[in-house]
């Protein structure tokens, strides 16, 4: 069992994982089987689970108002939205956090909780791979933790798109990896 490893599970949440969501795509219905066993497969071998959910309040601005016309609606803080996938597993031992920025760093304790408990590993996966799960595994990175992605455990609105965010965060910041080999890295204590 590990216990220097994370999973950082970002945004899912009913706006992206629903068919009535208002930011679903179709890879995500494909890829969560996929990120509920890896959840549920990484758990059992020791790894800490962080579910960052994003979610506003109303009071969020920017001085650019065309960057606000073309960023995704962030779900509203108590809206079926913001909700949690009726699907996850969410146990006590695991951390449901919320977060206001496209990182779940940003602005929040989440770099300070992880080192309090001695993590070492972050793995992030979740839905928007080319925005809240490379901004979250990118900033693992700069805030000096060994940054992983799952590479399979990943969705955003084509799997060209998500793809291409992999190849970039493997070649600049995070090294995007399977989850079988993920598992085998963590079974030969590598990870």
């Amino acid at each position: 069992m590990t216990n220097k490893t994370a999973l950082i599970v970002v945004d899912l949440q009913n706006q992206y994982t629903d068919p009535k969501g208002s930011l679903y795509y179709p890879m995500t219905g494909e890829t969560m089987p996929r990120i509920l066993e890896g959840i549920s497969s990484l758990r059992d071998k020791g790894v800490y689970i962080v579910y960052a959910m994003a979610e506003a309040d109303g009071t969020e601005f920017s001085l650019d108002t065309e960057v606000l016309k073309r960023r995704d609606p962030v779900p509203m803080r108590d809206s079926w939205e913001a909700g949690a996938d009726a699907r996850l597993e969410i146990k006590e031992t695991d951390r449901l956090m919320t977060h206001y920025a496209s990182s779940a760093f940003f602005g929040t304790d989440l770099a300070r909780h992880l080192r309090e408990r001695g993590i070492v590993n972050v793995i992030t996966c979740g839905v928007k791979t080319q925005y809240d799960v490379r901004a979250t595994a990118t900033d693992a990175m700069w805030y000096h933790f060994n940054a992983f992605v799952a590479s399979d455990m990943v969705a955003c609105d084509t799997k060209e798109r998500s793809e291409r965010h992999l190849e970039e965060l493997t070649k600049y910041t995070a090294k995007a990896l399977s989850l079988d080999e993920i598992l085998a890295r963590i079974e030969a204590g590598s990870l």
